[in-house]
């Protein structure tokens, strides 16, 4: 299919490719200024980055005042003392780069035909969620080239995967138990099983989950399960961010089956990608990881139709033209969406609030918080990571209350218990998020209380604040 002058001419486009996708996004967010990040948890990363800088505090969230889990790549970050506009525009791009090698290295070793090989990669840049993670900050970018880095040091029988694995125990428990998944597949495929290397990463594994768990207190557990499982979570068409196009999910499972038929062997590995996938809707640290299985299949079903003889030709070029048109389309959608992630208008109305008092709480729709606590530097009364502590299902009942009461004096008492000064309302939450029509639930009393004054008002968000009359 690609000979070989070809393949050493694809190569390096595909990676300078990978590049500029990544970098639009991140000069364009760069251009606009520090207060506007590329996503919703960037905001959060950064905030807790700096606490470790201004502090030394890594186990305590100062301003929410609420326990959070050691984590090694804050740490790194903080020792490193590397500068915020490094850790925000040029790591994670760096850091991409770096995922895109470890990736093709081992497809490779794994036995994945070239040709296969190179569409995969393109599956890869293309994919939402590869963009999305290697154009903000978060920590699973870190996790996933650490566990890459660890396939290969199994790979080449390095006895350093021994140490490494227990890395990864102390990292995430999610991707220690697809690491030993991934191994003992490969292991039992290959019939070539290194009983030293997995038994002494097994048990060092162990021991590392024991000591967290039960010297150093840290839950391997702690924000295990953030989000709650939902079809627009995971399918990019549907407004998620963590989440895959349909046309990828349906060459992954064509691919599967593609493999399946050619060998029963192939069975095993199916079934546990199937197992992965249908994890990462509950564990979303794992989609990245799972966008990579999910970009061989892809790459493997590709290959398969163009090498295909097709008694109608033209329906083979219909087809491929579709999953080409599908993967641009999806790309270039999400893109825009990140780089419109945050408009002036909600960064105006967070720089307001910095007039609040710091022992005052912001009330807003939870996916607000990160954007408040980081801008304005105030608390929230709930945010995206609120899921991962005990209080949550209380919060959560507290907040469809404020949301939906008709009664005033309900209402007063629930903001004055929970300290609540200010009510913020964006464009989204009045336009089905939560509410459907102009004085549904709260909005009625809000806009007819000499309790609650207007503050703040522009055409993405209006800020009321509780005075209490």
């Amino acid at each position: 299919m690609f000979n070989t002058k070809i393949k050493k001419n694809v190569l390096p486009f595909i990676f300078i490719a990978g590049l500029l996708l990544l970098l639009t996004p991140v000069l364009l967010s760069l251009f606009r200024g520090s207060d506007f990040l590329l996503s919703e948890e960037s905001y959060y990363h950064i905030r807790i980055i700096d606490q470790y800088k201004e502090t030394g505090v890594y186990d305590t969230d100062l301003l929410l005042n609420r326990p959070i889990e050691f984590n090694f790549f804050y740490f790194l970050l903080y020792f490193l003392n590397i500068p915020n506009i490094i850790i925000i525009n040029m790591l994670p791009v760096i850091m991409g780069l770096i995922c895109l090698s470890l990736f093709y290295y081992l497809i490779k070793e794994f036995g994945v035909h070239e040709d296969a090989s190179i569409f995969s990669l393109i599956f890869l840049i293309s994919a939402p969620i590869f963009i999305y993670t290697f154009t903000s900050v978060n920590v699973e970018s870190f996790y996933l080239i650490c566990l890459l880095f660890s396939f290969v040091l199994f790979l080449k029988k390095s006895y350093w995967v021994i140490p490494f694995s227990g890395f990864i125990a102390f990292l995430n428990i999610a991707y220690f138990i697809v690491f030993f998944i991934v191994i003992l597949s490969f292991s039992y495929f290959n019939n070539k099983f290194n009983k030293k290397i997995i038994w002494g990463s097994l048990i060092t594994s162990l021991i590392v989950l024991f000591v967290n768990l039960f010297l150093f207190k840290h839950n391997p557990f702690f924000g295990f399960f953030l989000n709650n499982f939902s079809v627009s979570s995971i399918l990019i068409s549907l407004g998620g961010t963590k989440a895959f196009s349909s046309i990828t999910l349906a060459l992954f499972f064509i691919g599967i089956f593609i493999l399946w038929k050619r060998d029963f062997k192939f069975l095993l590995i199916s079934l546990i990608s199937i197992l992965i996938l249908i994890s990462s809707f509950f564990i979303e640290s794992l989609r990245i990881f799972v966008i990579l299985e999910i970009s061989v299949f892809s790459g493997i079903c590709v290959k398969y139709f163009i090498s295909k003889k097709w008694n109608v030709a033209w329906l083979k070029e219909v087809i491929l033209l579709i999953i080409i048109c599908s993967i641009i389309f999806a790309s270039l959608v999400f893109m825009k969406y990140e780089t419109n992630f945050m408009s002036s208008d909600y960064v105006d109305s967070f720089r307001f609030l910095k007039t609040m008092n710091d022992d005052e709480v912001v009330f807003s729709y939870f996916a607000n918080g990160f954007m408040i606590q980081k801008i304005a530097g105030k608390k929230t009364f709930l945010d995206s990571y609120s899921s991962a502590y005990v209080t949550y299902f209380d919060k959560k009942n507290i907040e469809n209350e404020l949301f939906y009461t008709r009664d005033l004096k309900e209402l007063k008492e629930i903001l004055k218990r929970n300290k609540i000064s200010h009510i913020l309302i964006d464009e989204r939450m009045l336009n089905g998020l939560v509410w459907n029509g102009p004085e549904d639930g709260v909005l009625f009393l809000l806009s007819n209380s000499n309790s609650f004054v207007k503050v703040f008002d522009n055409d993405a968000i209006t800020i009321y604040r509780f005075v209490g009359n």
